[in-house]
């Protein structure tokens, strides 16, 4: 019986077959490179950055969100210096026309994520651009007010103008809840003992400008404090606003 010389699938393959195959299953190289064009187009576009105030002297810069180098790293308003720092919360990037402020999860910066303070509101405050001006502006909506550059803005509201039994009872809320923060916050100062504890005291928070309802322009550079929370608004160098003043 003749046995037939059956010739192996690799010898059907002509010489460009092969150098054609060998092609599809090598270049690492550029692969790699597409990884790094698809990273470097997830950047958002952003208009400002909200940056922690981390210590007496220093702010974090550092955030995933936007391209770094469209960070500025210009002395704050109040001296403060630029670091960037993996150890402390980072900068939060406002995408949108409007950066909502407070204690509550539904905003978009929560407070309780970068210190305790007692006097935080659920929603504190809500930065916007305004079109007509093109510069960006903040709206108050806590009955403590916002700092400024060391300027409280306040809604019209007085405590002297309280009913007793209603100052007593807000006075026994306040504590109550002050407890059950302060116990959170012992826990979760054991993981993070960077957190900082409440400085504030009432009396800090009785010269606000209660007339003054309105919305006030922010500059790039300004220091804004909600409660003992500090934060420096930050510019990106793609923005329009005006420079530091």
């Amino acid at each position: 019986m003749e046995v037939k010389n059956i010739k192996l699938p690799s010898q059907l393959l002509t010489q460009e077959d092969v150098e054609r195959i060998n092609r599809m299953f090598e270049s690492p190289k550029r692969v790699e490179h597409e990884d790094t064009s698809v990273f470097s187009s997830a950047y958002l576009e952003a208009s400002a950055l909200l940056c922690p105030v981390i210590s007496k002297h220093f702010y974090n810069v550092r955030t995933l969100q936007i391209d770094p180098l469209c960070i500025r790293h210009d002395e704050s308003f109040l001296g403060y210096r630029p670091t960037v720092s993996t150890r402390f919360p980072e900068a939060s990037a406002m995408i949108y026309h409007t950066l909502n402020i407070g204690q509550s999860a539904a905003n978009d910066i929560q407070l309780s994520n970068f210190g305790y303070c007692n006097y935080i509101s659920p929603r504190h405050a809500t930065i916007f651009f305004n079109e007509i001006t093109e510069q960006h502006e903040l709206l108050n909506y806590s009955c403590y007010g916002t700092f400024i550059n060391n300027t409280l803005y306040g809604n019209n509201e007085s405590t002297s103008e309280m009913y007793p039994k209603k100052k007593h009872r807000i006075r026994r809320t306040r504590m109550s809840r002050s407890k059950k923060q302060a116990i959170s916050a012992k826990l979760v100062a054991i993981s993070r003992q960077e957190r900082m504890a409440c400085s504030c005291t009432s009396s800090n928070f009785e010269c606000a400008h209660s007339n003054w309802e309105g919305s006030i322009t922010i500059n790039h550079g300004a220091v804004l404090r909600f409660g003992c929370i500090s934060f420096v608004f930050s510019l990106v160098n793609n923005s329009t606003d005006s420079t530091l003043t």
